[in-house]
């Protein structure tokens, strides 16, 4: 199908509700980026669907000089833009799954917000997402810097972008130059400005007493609240199972077998160990869980 063609059935198909949609398995590596292969009902929202397309395919010379692939408005998602930079390497499929387990949920959601703003940013000027200009990512980096962000945002945008790009923007002397010049400018700022004092609520856990008198919703707040003071994790309470809960003489162990952002090779994964506080049983945790598992279990 030729250009003309093309535009023609692409507004068609957006005019009816309908999109251009590159099936994943049918993308190809060329210079000229991904082409649009098959017309497909729109099932999905568009943050969703991996390869939006409209307009014509002609591909476009960006500001670096080099040929962008066709770009579209809607961002297609930052898994998707990593998937793609790693097919345009070479590497297989098995390959590249592997490579993407090694990124946590956590960080790919950090990374899509910084590859969506890049993302916008090239298609504003025409260039290639793929493209590995310092001039290009610094004046990126730039605009980000004078609408606020702040220095941890845009480290997490320079780490997205090596992912993407190439792994020695870190080491490029001008980035590490901008980098210094955002330390001056805009140093890191403490996560918190103040702390509460935990004796006012020791002394509202206190009045919830007896356990065994309280509803289960008011056990779980008062076990969640001492299991966060005792302990200092917080994620890690909804990975708790019951099967990895283990009773002793002096309290609990309770392990933690999934897979956090802490964990890593040759690292072990935590243990909460929860001992009974005898000296005040109406804000013992141990206590407090043991109430819990009995009320819980009944009916079980």
């Amino acid at each position: 199908m030729d250009t003309k063609n093309l535009r023609a059935a692409s507004q068609k198909a957006h005019n009816s509700g309908r999109i251009l949609l590159d099936p994943p398995e049918q993308l190809q590596r060329k210079d000229v980026g991904f082409q649009t292969s098959a017309v497909v009902q729109q099932k999905k929202p568009v943050h969703e669907q991996e390869g939006r397309g409209e307009g014509s395919t002609t591909p476009i010379l960006d500001i670096t000089g080099e040929t962008a692939p066709p770009m579209e408005e809607a961002f297609p998602g930052g898994s998707h833009i990593i998937e793609c930079a790693f097919r345009r390497r070479g590497l297989t499929k098995e390959t590249i799954q592997i490579m993407m387990s090694s990124i946590s949920r956590a960080t790919m959601a950090q990374y899509s917000s910084s590859l969506k703003l890049w993302w916008k940013f090239c298609f504003t000027n025409n260039t290639n997402v793929y493209s590995n200009c310092t001039k290009l990512i610094l004046r990126f980096l730039s605009e980000m810097f004078q609408e606020g962000a702040a220095h941890g945002s845009l480290n997490c945008a320079r780490s997205a972008l090596s992912l993407i790009i190439s792994s020695e923007i870190g080491s490029d002397p001008e980035i590490k130059r901008f980098f210094k010049g955002v330390q001056n400018l805009r140093p890191g700022k403490p996560r918190y400005n103040w702390t509460w004092n935990p004796s006012v609520v020791l002394t509202y856990l206190r009045s919830l007493y007896p356990n065994k008198s309280l509803t289960l919703q008011n056990l779980t707040f008062k076990l969640s609240t001492l299991l966060a003071l005792i302990t200092a994790h917080r994620v890690q309470f909804s990975l708790i199972e019951l099967e990895n809960i283990h009773k002793n003489q002096s309290g609990f162990q309770i392990l933690i077998k999934d897979r956090i952002k802490t964990s890593g090779r040759n690292k072990l994964q935590p243990v909460l160990r929860i001992p009974y506080y005898l000296k005040d049983l109406t804000i013992c945790a141990a206590t407090t869980l043991d109430d819990y598992l009995e009320k819980t279990s009944v009916g079980q």
